[in-house]
């Protein structure tokens, strides 16, 4: 291997650090042309295919790299990954065990035993086992606290989980996982603006992470539907009180009719504010960035909210229209903010098949 080819693999591991798999695979594919029995450049190539989820590549450089040095740990955990990529949670496992038997005492082979179990959720005692003793040889690395408390955490060992959780962001404050973690134990606790809040701190420390972002949405599933509710409850006793003026002959009641329309209109601004400022507190101060965010999570997002704006413009204009109008523009309004409704739960339905449980 000459002078370039080295500086070659060089480059394309600084790029697959900085997160460019794709570059990395493309800068040594000549290289590996010329030198297919290179166990470095091998395990360089298994982990970049892995990042880009080409997993059957992975296993298979990865494969190579171990038929040509049976003894290496560090190809046995790549295989792993690799394997874990795949979904071949028993592959994995096994070959995370393959590196314990060459390193029982290293860290890097007990965490990678670990986070088998916890990334393919499925607790064992040998995971557990694995997961403690890494944090033990590793009780400044913020992965060993990580692995430990997803895996607790699968044992409904709740108060174990959140503390690694707290140590893990204590070690790493920008970590998005124990940050989307620690919010999610506040959702459970149902405090929905707390959780909201957490998961855009989440989502501030990691913009890219799609966990973070359907977490925030899912979060705000309780806040959306309070802000309908209060809509189609003022724009119902707008279309009530019209009810009531245009069925009544009792001049004491059909005087009044001005004073309930004029109630109700404000009654629904109040509504609307009320729930822009619910929408505040759950999300904090990030409020533009973060509601980006969501939106590229949940693009019926946007349609859903200008439905339900829709139905208040509708149902606060009901004052204004000439009275034999009122009554159909506020049933108008109730239909749009049904509709509204209809979308925003069939999305939450979606979201939480996409998303099982907030992680």
């Amino acid at each position: 291997m000459n002078e370039s080819d080295k500086r070659d693999i060089s480059v394309a591991a600084a790029m697959l650090d900085a997160g460019r798999p794709a570059d990395a695979l493309a800068r040594i594919a000549p290289v590996l042309a010329s030198s297919p029995d290179d166990v470095e450049l091998l395990l360089l190539a298994a982990r970049a295919s892995t990042a880009l989820t080409k997993s059957a590549e992975a296993i298979d450089f990865a494969e190579r790299a171990i038929a040509l040095d049976p003894k290496r740990a560090h190809a046995l955990r790549i295989l792993a990954y690799a394997n874990m990529s795949a979904n071949r949670l028993a592959d994995a496992r096994a070959a995370a065990r393959g590196a314990l038997e060459l390193e029982p005492d290293s860290y890097a082979s007990h965490l990678t035993r670990a986070r088998m179990d916890a990334l393919g959720r499925e607790p064992s005692l040998q995971g557990l086992h694995s997961a403690r003793t890494a944090v033990e040889l590793g009780p400044d690395e913020p992965e060993g606290h990580l692995a430990l408390a997803a895996i607790l955490a699968m044992d409904d060992d709740t108060v174990g989980a959140q503390e690694h959780y707290r140590i893990a962001l204590r070690l790493d404050p920008q970590n998005e996982v124990a940050k989307s973690n620690l919010a999610a134990e506040r959702y459970n606790r149902r405090d929905r603006a707390g959780a909201a809040g957490a998961f855009a701190d989440a989502l501030a420390s990691d913009p890219q992470s799609t966990v973070a972002l359907f977490n925030l949405r899912i979060s705000l599933g309780p806040t959306l539907r309070t802000l309908w509710l209060l809509l189609l409850i003022t724009t119902a006793v707008g279309l009530l009180g019209s009810l009531i003026g245009v069925g009544s002959h009792i001049e004491g009641i059909g005087g009044k009719l001005p004073w309930i329309l004029g109630a109700a209109s404000v009654a629904a601004l109040a509504g609307l504010v009320i729930g822009f400022a619910l929408l505040r507190r759950a999300i904090g101060r990030r409020f533009s960035r973060i509601a980006g965010g969501v939106l590229r999570a949940d693009p019926w997002l946007g349609p859903i909210l200008l439905g339900q704006a829709v139905g208040f413009v509708v149902g606060a204009a009901g004052i204004f229209v000439p009275a034999d109008l009122r009554i159909w523009t506020y049933v108008a309004a109730i239909v749009i903010l049904g509709v509204a409704k209809a979308f925003e739960s069939e999305r939450s339905r979606a979201l939480a098949r996409e998303r099982s449980t907030l992680r």
